[in-house]
């Protein structure tokens, strides 16, 4: 990425199955930028109206200018808790049913009946992992996992609508100096942070997921 002076229009998501996914206490922020190009100073200004506008804290501009994001793949942005190919959100670990049946990493939508459930929580500061932000927040999310899957479906279909986007990953330590609050993330749960930039329509969104318990 370069950098530019361009002025952005950026604002809140309003995407009906993004605002359902947050009534649903999803803790993923999204913020969208307009009229956008692929540059420094554009993806940083919508990755901090994201943290701005989800509440996790003040963002030092200078800071989250040189954070030094990179670039990833549409797989490495889902991660392991998504099968690309089959379009499944899936749950890493070990789902044990209430008859006593076990099954390791299940396709989320194939999870019922259930008496306990381990989650893999991917590494702190690992490229990537979208779908675990979303999926698996510390209390669950207040719907069905077939709604779940339809909403990450949905969502996602908007966010990278083709193979020609930009997925740039910002979550790393120098992150945190540019917004200490984010630290939360890091006693268990995790802190996640994209832009992905679309060209044909000139958008970029910004994503930001970090909580605990």
């Amino acid at each position: 990425m370069s950098d530019s002076k361009l002025k952005l229009s950026i604002r809140g998501w309003d995407n009906p199955s993004y605002q359902r996914f947050v009534q649903a206490d999803g803790e993923v922020g999204i913020a969208l930028g307009e009229n956008s190009e692929d540059t420094i100073s554009h993806h940083a200004a919508v990755l901090a109206y994201a943290i701005r506008s989800y509440g996790i804290g003040d963002v030092d501009q200078e800071r989250l200018r040189i954070v030094d994001p990179f670039e990833v793949d549409i797989q490495t942005f889902h991660g392991s808790w998504f099968d690309c190919d089959k379009g499944q959100l899936i749950s890493k670990g070990v789902v044990t049913t209430k008859a006593g049946f076990s099954t390791v990493d299940p396709y989320f939508v194939d999870i019922v009946d259930y008496s306990s459930r381990s989650s893999n929580v991917p590494n702190l500061w690992h490229p990537g992992g979208f779908a675990y932000a979303f999926c698996d927040p510390p209390y669950g999310l207040r719907i069905e996992r077939s709604e779940t899957q339809k909403l990450y479906t949905a969502i996602t279909s908007q966010l990278i609508p083709d193979k020609d986007v930009k997925i740039y990953n910002w979550h790393c330590k120098k992150l945190l100096e540019a917004v200490p609050e984010l630290g939360s993330g890091t006693e268990w749960w995790g802190v996640f942070a994209f832009t992905i930039f679309v060209p044909k329509s000139g958008r970029i969104f910004g994503i930001v997921a970090s909580t605990t318990d």
